[in-house]
């Protein structure tokens, strides 16, 4: 991609539920774009460290002209915390990227 952008504004909505995730619940991840291709999300925990990526997506859902993706993070190795989520997406050879958190409780 030719460069990057702060600008969120083609992400609708990014945000993991139930959050926090409790009693061996896996979260689900939601995202919903208004233009562009979802290109990967990432987790790290506090210290910055990777714990989960996805780069690959299955078609979304269509509706309101929002492209939405879901699917569970299976939390069942991961210590309980906080947990910084990024969504990356690229429109025209632009990437955009949207922060989110997800709290998992054991």
């Amino acid at each position: 991609p030719s460069g990057s952008s702060p600008d969120d504004s083609i992400f609708a909505n990014v945000f993991s539920y139930p959050n926090p995730s409790k009693h061996g619940a896996n979260p689900k991840i939601h995202v919903e774009l208004r233009q562009g291709d979802l290109s990967k999300v990432r987790l790290y925990n506090l210290a910055g460290e990777l714990v989960q990526e996805w780069d690959s997506f299955g078609a979304p859902s269509v509706s309101d002209n929002l492209q939405t993706f879901e699917w569970t993070w299976d939390t069942g190795n991961i210590a309980p915390g906080i947990y910084q989520g990024l969504a990356v997406a690229i429109q025209n050879g632009t990437l955009y990227a949207k922060k989110f958190r997800v709290g998992v409780r054991k």
